[in-house]
């Protein structure tokens, strides 16, 4: 096992223990928040050093963002209407980089992907009073960052959409906790529609959730979502052609199928990981099973959520992934029968493990210390199958970006070489936003 994962793993184990001091006394409270803090930054910093060493441009986040601005600007480039969905961190990403040039677009790329992940804490510290459930988060979080379906999303700007689903789950989580007046919780929930459509699908699977349950006071709190909820209906709206919804062809088959997808990929997968990687072809008898125990699942969450209202934010999480699942480039069939798209799995799996992890700090101390073992075993497996994906996603196999800028400054439509492995990006000669 490669150095960094051991230290992962390490930093894994050192969050287990500040949620066990975090139910002891409070004397060991600001013990169990400072150990929490410095282990979850250094799973964060460990999870692919060689993220640190060299900076890369991030496939979409390339071709539909940055080269977006790159021919129109930076002004222009924070209204980019491509995906047919607002994306607030790749618009930002994209107007600083043509201002500050292209040598720095890599730079920029893997740093504001990393910010996201790094700002958690604050997100976190901000929103919620308990120290126990501060903590559990950051756990979940910290698993979820481990798991392969963290893969493709961790460290990228563009997928910060998928981070920006987490922080409306830190958000809500406020709410069920009884902490939605917290200004950081408000501005969270100001913020994260605006990040794109996961947090938006969180947010309106929470609406509906509640409406049913008939929860005022977990549906208060969302007036704050209005603003970026209309923006994102107004992107709807506008027209597109080969990007966004244009390229999404929503069908029976696609719905039908997210039942077992949601069961096997998104659940078990995260505790054996190898099945991640299997092609899955169900049976009409296994669809029908698994319809059944979906629906089921989903049931006992919204009624547990009568008493506690964790279990109404973990079955918004799996309405979050069949609403991105449907929406998915092919659909849910696409996602059974091979292994990418991993962006769509990512927040999902952080908010039901982040609930798991806070539901765990009410259980007894010999329970939480039974599912220490567990969670870490699930971590390793995770690892060692997410190193599959090492030379696409994290180990540098590419032209220096320095030396793909310095043919560009003298040959026009360069064609640079980003990631993932295959990925271009053609850009035309130096104009009036660029170089």
């Amino acid at each position: 096992m490669p150095p960094n994962d051991i230290g992962v793993l390490a930093a894994i184990f050192l969050l287990f223990l500040a949620t066990l001091l975090s139910t002891s006394d409070v004397k060991y409270h600001r013990s169990a928040l400072v150990l929490a803090l410095a282990s979850y930054s250094a799973v964060i910093l460990l999870r692919a050093p060689s993220l640190l060493s060299m900076y890369r441009l991030w496939a979409e986040s390339g071709t539909l963002y940055f080269n977006y601005a790159y021919k129109y600007g930076p002004v222009q480039a924070l209204l980019n209407p491509t995906s047919n969905y607002f994306d607030l961190s790749a618009n930002v990403a994209s107007a600083m980089a043509v201002l500050a040039g292209l040598r720095w677009w890599p730079l920029i790329d893997t740093g504001l992907g990393y910010l996201a992940a790094l700002t958690v804490p604050l997100a976190i510290f901000g929103s919620i009073k308990e120290t126990r459930l501060r903590v559990a988060l950051l756990l979940g979080i910290a698993v979820a960052a481990c798991c392969v379906s963290a893969a493709e999303t961790f460290g990228t700007v563009l997928h910060n959409k998928g981070w920006g689903a987490v922080y409306a789950g830190i958000a809500l989580t406020a709410s069920a906790t009884g902490n939605q007046q917290r200004k950081t919780a408000r501005f969270l929930l100001f913020v994260a529609p605006f990040t794109g459509t996961p947090a938006l699908f969180l947010l309106v699977v929470w609406a509906a959730c509640a409406m049913v349950l008939r929860k005022k006071d977990l549906l208060r709190p969302l007036a704050y979502c209005v603003p970026g909820v209309l923006t994102q209906i107004v992107f709807f709206l506008l027209p597109a052609q080969t990007t966004g919804l244009a390229a999404r062809h929503l069908d029976l088959q696609s719905l039908v199928y997210i039942p077992y997808l949601s069961l096997l990929r998104l659940l078990v997968s995260t505790i054996w990981p190898k099945l991640f990687f299997e092609t899955l072809s169900p049976s009409f008898s296994a669809l029908v099973i698994a319809a059944g125990l979906y629906v089921a699942l989903v049931v006992a969450m919204l009624l547990l959520s009568i008493r506690n209202a964790l279990w109404l934010l973990a079955a918004a999480s799996l309405g979050l992934f069949a609403a991105t699942a449907l929406l998915a480039l092919g659909g849910s069939v696409t996602l059974l029968q091979a292994f990418f798209g991993l962006r769509y799995y990512f927040p999902s799996v952080a908010i039901l493990l982040a609930c798991a992890m806070s539901l765990m700090t009410a259980a007894p101390r010999r329970i939480q210390i039974a599912v220490a073992l567990p969670i870490i075993a699930v971590c390793s497996l995770n690892l060692s199958y997410d190193s599959s994906f090492a030379g696409g996603l994290w180990e540098p196999r590419q032209p220096s970006w320095e030396e793909q800028v310095a043919i560009q400054a003298t040959k026009a439509d360069q064609f640079f070489t980003i990631y993932p492995g295959g990925w271009t990006l053609k850009l035309p000669q130096c104009g009036a936003h660029h170089c």
